[in-house]
């Protein structure tokens, strides 16, 4: 079972009992929209696993926020512990930029190996010795 719900002083609260993965997402936002329209609560509770959200998990989040939206219901998520968060925590970098943990450790990759020759990138002008 994907999720659960119960209706209590007009709140919808939706339990996702695991992390969804890209073969349950659209099940679950069928299952989701159906309730909202067959309850029309005052406001919709998303209640997450323990785990950290899937991408798959926070497309049904966001899909489920629009249409709260578009019918001026409140959504609410719960967690287990802490806010849901669908990006890593930043820290300051030397600059004052703010970058994920271990952001910029690698080295970047080259676009055109060493001695390459290919034409003109977009927007550049050729350069040639052809007279025109």
């Amino acid at each position: 079972m994907l999720l659960s719900h119960e209706v209590r002083d007009g709140a919808l609260r939706i339990t996702l009992h695991r992390d969804l993965d890209i073969a349950d997402r659209a099940a679950a936002v069928v299952r989701i929209e159906m309730l909202i329209a067959a309850y029309r609560p005052a406001a919709v509770i998303i209640a997450l696993p323990r785990t950290p959200p899937s991408a798959a998990t926070l497309s049904v989040i966001a899909r489920t926020k629009r249409r709260c939206e578009g019918l001026d219901v409140p959504l609410g998520l719960a967690g287990s512990s802490g806010p849901v968060t669908s990006t890593p925590a930043t820290e300051p970098n030397q600059t004052g930029e703010h970058r994920a943990p271990g952001a910029g450790d690698h080295q970047p990759v080259p676009l055109r190996p060493p001695g390459h020759t290919q034409g003109p990138r977009a927007g550049e002008e050729e350069s040639s010795s052809r007279p025109v």
